[in-house]
């Protein structure tokens, strides 16, 4: 009797075994290696995400440290008003080193990372807050500081017999205004800008304009005064 080929049932080889083997170890071996690759480039992806964080830390800070050295040798700042803002960027420093970089460098995960970076910007507002807010207190200030002097001048030129009222209304408009911008200055806060970027950027231009409006009228009282 003849065996039919189609229906033999034929037992497992040796070979068999050994090659079904060798295609699970290629299929499970492959696999492997892309799963530990993946893991790898996401590790990479993390450190460069790191790296970027750290680097924009560095740049706050030296940004604040230049800040500081145009307050230090500002002439019409007194020392009270340099230590003042020396201590606001020192403070600002100070986080951005204790808080925001170890948070930085010892995110375990992306998502504590992607957090940890996100506070170098939410947490402290550096360029949109704190440095304008520095810069445009100690503009106030030495035009306040020029304001005073020219108010001795006029009254020296008054006690001349001088008519001083039009140097004087110019030099009062001016003190009322800065008085008023110095308010304005303090009342930008960071919470502020993280709920209405554009309305805190309006109100840097409006106070970055009437100041400019301030310096034109005590820069005319001074010419007006000197030409008495």
């Amino acid at each position: 009797m003849k065996t039919d080929r189609t229906t033999q049932h034929h037992r497992p080889t040796a070979r068999t075994f050994a090659g079904t083997a060798l295609a699970g170890a290629i299929l499970f071996g492959t696999i492997g290696g892309a799963a530990g690759a993946s893991t790898t480039v996401a590790h990479q992806g993390m450190e460069a995400r790191r790296a970027r964080c750290i680097t924009e830390i560095d740049r706050r800070v030296t940004a604040l440290g230049a800040v500081q050295a145009r307050v230090d040798a500002m002439k019409r700042l007194s020392a009270d008003e340099k230590a003042t803002q020396d201590a606001n960027i020192g403070g600002v420093v100070n986080t951005l080193n204790t808080v925001n970089r170890p948070a930085v460098v010892s995110a375990a995960t992306t998502a504590t990372l992607v957090q940890a970076c996100a506070g170098i910007y939410a947490d402290v507002r550096v360029f949109a807050v704190v440095l304008p807010q520095i810069i445009d207190t100690v503009k106030i200030e030495a035009m306040q500081t020029f304001s005073d002097r020219l108010t001795e001048k006029s009254a020296a030129k008054a006690a001349e017999g001088k008519d001083t009222s039009a140097p004087d209304a110019l030099i009062a408009a001016a003190n009322t205004s800065l008085t008023s911008l110095t308010a304005k200055v303090s009342a930008v806060t960071v919470a502020g800008f993280n709920i209405d970027p554009a309305g805190t950027r309006a109100t840097w231009d409006a106070i970055f304009a009437e100041m400019w409006t301030d310096f034109g009228n005590l820069i005319t009282a001074s010419n007006q005064i000197a030409a008495l």
